[in-house]
């Protein structure tokens, strides 16, 4: 992993394309152009809310420290899955940072955090109530590019 971190996003980019793997995560983009990211995947996917509402953090405690929460919303720009609180926890608990298909608020907390988070935007309309997390630690989506998570610890 060391010789990876010396490599630009770019030239990472150009070697996946050149063995054929879809590794770029289209659309999702930096809140801060310095943020970088490395680490295991803990991933998950979430859905329309049923019946009842559903909350969008309750599986921060389970996220081990280092590791880059991905989070699958299906690109949905009608709400987010991420907000100042989870990104106070997230920093406090030494997670890695956040990687979201869909959007984020409360931007400001990561940037006077320095917490890395990529999504493809941000708005202030929430999620809960609007999405519930459906699977954990299953194969997602980023922007085009499937992101695994090894059952290894």
């Amino acid at each position: 992993m060391e010789s990876l971190n010396k490599l630009s996003t770019t030239t990472v980019s150009d070697a996946l394309d050149r063995l054929g793997f879809a590794g770029q995560c289209l659309g999702i983009k930096p809140l801060d152009h310095g943020f970088r990211l490395r680490g295991r995947a803990f991933t998950m996917r979430m859905v329309p809310v049923a019946a009842e509402g559903g909350t969008v953090g309750d599986y921060i405690d389970d996220v081990p420290p280092g590791d880059i929460i991905v989070i699958d919303n299906a690109g949905r720009a009608d709400m987010t899955v991420w907000g100042d609180i989870l990104t106070f926890v997230a920093a406090k608990r030494g997670i890695g940072g956040t990687v979201i298909d869909g959007m984020c608020r409360d931007v400001g907390r990561s940037l006077e955090l320095q917490y890395p988070l990529f999504s493809r935007g941000w708005s202030m309309r929430t999620g809960k109530d609007r999405v519930q997390l459906d699977a954990l630690n299953v194969t997602v989506s980023i922007g085009g590019a499937r992101v695994y998570q090894l059952a290894l610890r």
